[in-house]
């Protein structure tokens, strides 16, 4: 999702179907991402990976789909690596994290955890009130009293025998669930 308060919402297509779609064809990823109508969605940001070519595409802004290059992206609510303060975080984290000879889903995971709330000063006008600015600050999100927050995080690891480790927490109401899954890219 793209986080603009004053946008209009569009009664259309769900974002959903863009995953699915992109799954169910066989085109690279850059071509499925200039295929896209902006239009028929809410505003999103989608990361499309073909095996070969990882593509940036957000449909609140005027650029076409963007080819990324190995390094560290940063992506939340807003733009590819906007300087909200999560991101930043996370990113600088995620640089001193690669400098560890491995690296582990808890470590990931782990970045994703946080529940600090930035400075106000810090903080993107998107549109919403400034509480919502508050807690939707932090890269873990927790309101409770609204019935709100983070409900899933995923981390992928691939080695370099191209096997493809992916970690899926769901935070339930009442408790987390943790679901493992392994493929082979090679077959």
């Amino acid at each position: 999702n793209y986080r603009d308060g004053n946008a209009t919402a569009i009664k259309g297509a769900s974002r959903g179907e863009l995953c699915v779609r992109f799954l169910q064809q066989g085109d690279s990823a850059i071509s499925f991402a200039n295929t896209i109508s902006k239009e028929l969605f809410d505003g999103y940001n989608i990361l499309l990976w073909d095996g070969k070519e990882l593509v940036y595409f957000g449909n609140h802004n005027h650029q076409p789909p963007q080819k990324l290059a190995a390094g560290i992206y940063g992506l939340s609510n807003a733009g590819l690596d906007s300087n909200w303060p999560k991101v930043q975080k996370v990113k600088t984290h995620m640089q001193k994290l690669l400098q560890q000879a491995v690296v582990s889903h808890q470590d990931l995971q782990g970045l994703m955890h946080d529940k600090q709330i930035a400075a106000d000063h810090l903080l993107p006008d998107t549109g919403i009130p400034l509480a919502w600015e508050q807690r939707l600050s932090a890269c873990f999100i927790d309101a409770p009293a609204m019935d709100y927050g983070t409900r899933t995080c995923i981390s992928l690891l691939q080695d370099q025998q191209e096997q493809l480790g992916i970690k899926e927490r769901d935070f339930d109401k009442a408790d987390s669930l943790d679901q493992d899954f392994a493929f082979s890219l090679t077959t």
